[in-house]
C-alpha cells in the first residue's frame, strides 16, 4: 500500500494534507459567510414586513457585511445586498445613508448592464429597481434637481430595455412629482403626456384599466394643487368610464370622485363637484357600505363645498364624518387623517375659533411634514394656515 502510494504522489501523505488546509478553510469562510448572510437577510425582510425599521437595518448591514466576506464588492451577490440595505436606509427616513447605497448600485448595474449588453437580464432589473429607489430617495431629501434626472434616465434605460409600460408608468408618475415639485409645471406636462399615451397604446382594450390609470395622474395633479391640468383628465376618465363600464362601478365610482376633488377648485365648476361626488357617494354606501373608506374623501370634499357656499356649520359637520371613517380605518399619523384634520381647521377658522383650529393645523403640519416633506405643498399650506391661526388667536379674533 506504501508503495503505491508513493508512486501515486511523489509527496508524503503529511505533505499533501498541509496542502490542503487553506483550500478547505476558504471552503469552509465561503460556506459559512453565505450561511450567515442569508440568515441575517431572512430576519431583515421579516423585520421589514412588520415596520421594524431598526432591526431591518441591522440584520441588512450584517447580511451585507457578510456577503462582502465571501465576493468581491462588483460580485451581483453584494451589489443586491447594497439594494436591500438601501431601501431599509429609505424606509427609515435615513436619506443620506439610503442615497449612499443606492447611488452606488445604480451607478454599477447601469455599467454592467451597458458592458455586457445586458439589459433585460439580471443587471438591468437591478439598474432599474436602483434608479426607482434613489430617486425616490433623493426626493425625501428634498434633492429633487437629481431626483429628476434619475427618474427620466431610469425611464430612458427601461425604454430602451422593453419594460412593460405599467412599470414606466411609475417613473413617469414619479418624474412629474418631481418636477412640479421644482414648479416646472410644463416639464411635468410633458411627462404626464407620455404617460398618457402609454395609457392609451397598453390599455387601449382595457377601459377599466384605462380609467384607473388616467385616475391616479389625477390624484398626482390634485396633490400639487394643479386642478386646472388635472380637470381634463379627470373628465376623460369620467366619460370613459361612463362608456365602457356597467352600472354600478366602483371604477365609475372612483373616477366621479377624482372628478369631483378637482372641479371643487375650478372656476366655475362647483355644481359639476358636488353632483360627481353624490354620484360616487351613491355607489359606494351601496356596494361597500355606509363606513367606506372611499367615503371619508367624498365627505371631505363635500365639507369643502360647503365651505364653498359658506354654509360652514354644514362643512363642520361634513368634515367630522370625514374624520370619524379616517379614524375607523387609517393610522393616527397618516395623510388621511392630516387632510381631515386640516380640512376641519379650516372649518374652525371661519366659523372664527382660531384656538380649535391652531391645535388640527399643528398636527396635521407634523404628519405631512414627516411623511410628504417640509417643501410639498400640502406641507407649506398647513405651516402658513397655522401661523394665521396663532395669530388671530393671540389677538383674541
Amino acid at each position: 500500500m506504501e508503495e503505491a502510494a508513493s508512486v501515486l504522489s511523489p509527496f508524503p501523505s503529511s505533505m499533501r494534507l498541509s496542502a490542503l488546509i487553506p483550500l478547505l478553510t476558504v471552503c469552509l469562510v465561503f460556506v459559512a459567510g453565505s450561511v450567515s448572510a442569508q440568515t441575517f437577510r431572512e430576519k431583515a425582510l421579516d423585520a421589514a414586513k412588520v415596520g421594524d425599521n431598526d432591526v431591518a437595518i441591522e440584520n441588512f448591514e450584517k447580511a451585507l457585511n457578510s456577503t462582502l466576506k465571501v465576493f468581491k464588492d462588483d460580485h451581483v451577490e453584494v451589489i443586491t445586498a447594497r439594494l436591500e440595505l438601501g431601501e431599509a436606509y429609505r424606509a427609515a427616513g435615513r436619506w443620506d445613508d439610503a442615497i449612499g447605497q443606492l447611488d452606488y448600485v445604480w451607478k454599477r448595474a447601469r455599467f454592467d448592464a451597458e458592458q455586457n449588453k445586458r439589459w433585460d437580464g439580471e443587471e438591468g432589473h437591478l439598474a432599474y429597481a436602483a434608479g426607482e429607489k434613489l430617486g425616490r430617495a433623493m426626493q425625501g431629501a428634498a434633492r429633487y434637481a437629481e431626483a429628476a434626472v434619475v427618474f427620466a434616465t431610469t425611464i430612458s434605460d427601461g425604454e430602451k430595455s422593453g419594460r412593460d409600460p405599467d412599470q414606466l408608468l411609475i417613473l413617469d408618475a414619479l418624474l412629474a412629482d418631481t418636477l412640479l415639485l421644482l414648479d416646472r409645471v410644463e416639464d411635468a406636462s410633458q411627462a404626464v403626456a407620455r404617460a398618457r399615451e402609454r395609457i392609451q397604446t397598453k390599455y387601449a382594450s382595457q377601459p377599466e384599466n384605462q380609467v384607473r390609470a388616467l385616475s391616479t395622474l389625477v390624484t398626482l395633479y390634485h396633490h400639487h394643487r394643479q386642478h386646472v391640468k388635472a380637470f381634463p383628465i379627470a373628465q376623460e376618465a369620467v366619460d370613459i368610464a361612463n362608456k365602457s363600464l356597467p352600472p354600478p362601478s366602483l371604477v365609475t365610482a372612483q373616477a366621479l370622485l377624482n372628478l369631483g376633488s378637482v372641479a371643487l377648485h375650478a372656476d366655475g365648476q362647483l355644481d359639476v363637484a358636488i353632483k360627481s361626488l353624490r354620484g360616487a357617494e351613491e355607489t359606494y354606501v351601496k356596494l361597500k357600505g355606509p363606513e367606506a373608506p372611499e367615503l371619508m374623501n367624498i365627505q371631505l370634499n363635500l365639507s369643502q363645498a360647503e365651505s364653498v357656499k359658506k354654509n360652514y356649520k354644514e362643512a363642520e359637520s361634513r368634515g367630522m364624518q370625514a374624520l370619524s371613517i379616517a379614524r375607523l380605518h387609517y393610522p393616527a399619523d397618516s395623510l388621511e387623517n392630516a387632510q381631515c384634520l386640516h380640512n376641519l381647521a379650516n372649518c374652525y377658522m371661519e366659523l372664527r375659533q382660531p384656538g380649535k383650529a391652531s391645535d388640527l393645523y399643528a398636527t396635521a403640519l407634523n404628519i405631512f411634514e414627516k411623511t410628504l416633506g417640509r417643501d410639498h405643498p400640502q406641507a407649506v399650506e398647513a405651516k402658513k394656515m397655522l401661523e394665521a391661526a396663532r395669530k388671530s388667536a393671540e389677538r383674541g379674533e
